[in-house]
């Protein structure tokens, strides 16, 4: 590995240290949009674990916005399932998200979730989300 390398593996390792163990939410919501950043495939699942069960709904939403920047294929489920949450802004974020897949089976689930989603804006963002999702099929 060379030095770019060992300095990327050195972030990824910084970030999600301060992702799961930092007090401060704000620095586990940078160090979230950080990691989606980096584009990593090992980040996905303390990502999908910190949109799951972070207190916290601005660090939850940063997970949310990173795993749909790394579009690895885990994190469908896990986000389909947060389409749920009680918060809507990570309801926001988590359609954002999905918006960024191309898989014809997250169209479904956003079909279910605007039938039940009470938010005009959300609402909005689901319909925006399966058009650009139907888009690249």
């Amino acid at each position: 590995m060379g030095f770019f390398g060992w300095f990327k593996q050195k972030r990824i390792k910084t970030f999600l240290n301060r992702l799961e163990n930092e007090p401060d939410v704000n620095i586990r919501g940078k160090a979230a949009w950080r990691l989606g950043k980096i584009g990593d495939a090992k980040v996905v699942e303390p990502l999908i674990r910190t949109l799951q069960h972070d207190e916290n709904v601005g660090v939850r939403r940063s997970a949310a916005w990173a795993l749909g920047d790394l579009k690895d294929t885990r994190a469908i489920e896990p986000l389909i399932r947060m389409l749920n949450d009680r918060e809507e802004g990570v309801r926001d974020a988590v359609v954002d998200a999905l918006g960024d897949f191309k898989e014809s089976r997250i169209v479904d689930a956003l079909n279910r979730a605007l039938n039940d989603e009470q938010k005009g804006y959300i609402r909005q963002k689901i319909e925006k989300a399966m058009k650009k999702i139907n888009r690249r099929k």
